[in-house]
């Protein structure tokens, strides 16, 4: 594999069930789950998708929306030490929680904001993740950008024609990738990835600049 993760999913682990054990950051209580489903669910995609991998490479800046208990958010960050990762989430608590705790795992490279993929423009280039958040066709069209973007789903293997057809209503995005991953114990699962033109949606004068976070 691409780096040795057990030691870090450990700490991980210990933080979230101790510092911040009564915010409910992941359903899995046990270690082993929690690796498998949560720590090598993100990583796996970077080892064996090889469109995926490539597509990592091109930006400097990653944005990961709805990122809940931190994932994939820290997990690529951990993986990717000398890129920038924006952390988009909707729950206050959850923002300020894995914020503290990509300190605490010296995770210098993170920022998290209690903020809404559709309350921000992205105004440079950056590759947008989404993991367990909902439908692709209610999350795409939120997204602001002045830049050709590129858009990654985390979806499970159910993904299909019925989700695929509302791109033919909103022409700015396509799909350019899709891969097929194996998580151990688990069905089989896919990154879906999407790419967009300039996709705003009227006035931004009221939106946060990506440039302006980072």
């Amino acid at each position: 594999m691409h780096t040795d993760l057990k030691n870090f999913a450990q700490d991980y682990f210990n933080i979230l069930f101790t510092n911040f054990a009564g915010l409910n950051l992941t359903a899995m209580k046990d270690f082993d789950d929690f690796y498998i489903k949560q720590i090598l669910d993100a990583q796996i995609p970077v080892d064996e998708c090889l469109e995926f991998n490539k597509t990592l490479a091109e930006f400097n800046t990653i944005i990961d929306v709805g990122f809940g208990g931190g994932f994939p958010l820290l997990v690529l960050a951990k993986l990717y030490p000398n890129k920038q990762f924006i952390g988009l989430e909707a729950r206050g608590k959850k923002a300020h929680a894995v914020s503290e705790i990509a300190h605490i795992l010296g995770l210098s490279n993170v920022k998290t904001f209690h903020l809404r993929i559709e309350e921000l423009i992205v105004d440079i280039p950056a590759l947008i993740t989404f993991k367990a958040v909902g439908k692709v066709q209610d999350f795409l069209p939120m997204i602001n950008s002045n830049h050709l973007q590129k858009v990654y789903f985390y979806k499970s293997i159910s993904f299909n024609e019925a989700e695929e057809v509302f791109l033919s209503k909103i022409p700015q995005w396509k799909i350019f990738s899709k891969e097929e991953y194996n998580l151990q114990g688990a069905d089989s699962r896919l990154m879906v990835g999407f790419v967009g033109k300039n996709v705003l949606r009227g006035t931004t004068k009221n939106l946060v600049k990506l440039s302006d976070i980072l």
